[in-house]
């Protein structure tokens, strides 16, 4: 799934520090899916990574909005950022460890994380309920970007075809408002807008119709937008 210099960039890093493999690459591997946007690394005490000059050439590096670094390599976008640093590890005061990584994702499907260092996959129960149902549930409830949430929802169940938990459904309805600014958060995301904001209230008023009938089979239940 990755070129040769990308890979040998994984590779030089971790001889430095331990890499976790985090997010959409496991979920698309685990699935079946080749196609990936980006690669996001989690490591330990990212500011003392040092890149021989071989690299410099070859990766253009800047700031990401996780206090780390994003490096384009080729057609490849690696964002990594220090463990200690994740948004919900700082809010939940818990240590820098893998386990604090997954019980901290958002998503369900992102409730997985591979230890590069040791060749080993460590997961939370809701991973295996999605990757059993495919269906999209909450892992941890806060996040910084809510907006971006909400639009990422909709388009993994576009993209994907994943269904919605009772959970997912209601914290979009909880948190969903029209003040925030979707096509900004889609500009800087996905380069492009998805959604036109009439399409994503019509996806959320379909979420608040269908989620008593959720409620009554959360355990089996889920909503198929698409």
């Amino acid at each position: 799934m990755l070129t040769k210099d990308s890979w040998q960039l994984l590779v030089y890093i971790s001889s430095q520090t331990d890499v976790y493999i985090f997010s959409g690459v496991i979920r698309n591997f685990l699935l079946g899916y080749v196609y990936n946007r980006d690669l996001d690394i989690v490591v330990k005490n990212i500011n003392r990574l040092k890149l021989p000059a071989i690299y410099r050439d070859k990766i253009q590096i800047k700031r990401n909005s996780f206090g780390g670094y994003k490096l384009k390599i080729g057609m490849l976008n690696i964002d990594a950022w220090d463990i200690e640093k994740t948004w919900g590890i700082q809010q939940m005061r818990l240590k820098g460890t893998p386990y604090s990584l997954v019980k901290t994702a958002f998503f369900n499907f992102s409730a997985i994380t591979y230890d590069f260092n040791k060749s080993r996959f460590i997961y939370d129960k809701c991973f295996v309920d999605f990757y059993r149902t495919h269906a999209m549930n909450i892992q941890y409830m806060e996040n910084p970007n809510i907006p971006l949430c909400i639009v990422n929802t909709f388009y993994y169940a576009k993209t994907y075809l994943f269904p919605l938990k009772y959970e997912l459904c209601r914290w979009i309805i909880n948190n969903y408002s029209d003040d925030f600014d979707y096509n900004e958060v889609q500009l800087k995301h996905f380069n492009c807008i998805i959604f036109n904001i009439k399409k994503i209230r019509q996806l959320v008023n379909i979420c608040y119709k269908y989620l008593p009938v959720l409620e009554k089979n959360k355990t089996t239940g889920a909503l198929q937008l698409f």
